[in-house]
């Protein structure tokens, strides 16, 4: 199942959702929202079969590769 999540800028207080089974009708709808001004347009999904762990418990160096490089400071 696919979750797209948007908010309307009218009623920025409250999120609003839709869901779908098909990835190309999640993608599709997302596509509308952003079209007719919608903002904070997300798309999730709940699927077993994925690839990597399910969560995450933190942001450790293991999610950010970047992370594992010192970078100096400006």
């Amino acid at each position: 199942m696919y979750r797209v999540y948007y908010t309307d800028p009218k009623d920025i207080d409250v999120a609003k959702y839709s869901d779908t089974t098909i990835l190309e009708q999640a993608l599709k709808y997302c596509e509308r929202l952003r079209d007719v001004g919608m903002i904070y347009v997300v798309m999730v999904t709940d699927y077993n079969n994925m690839v990597g762990k399910p969560g995450a418990t933190a942001a450790g160096q293991e999610y950010v590769p970047q992370m594992l490089e010192e970078r100096p400071r400006a």
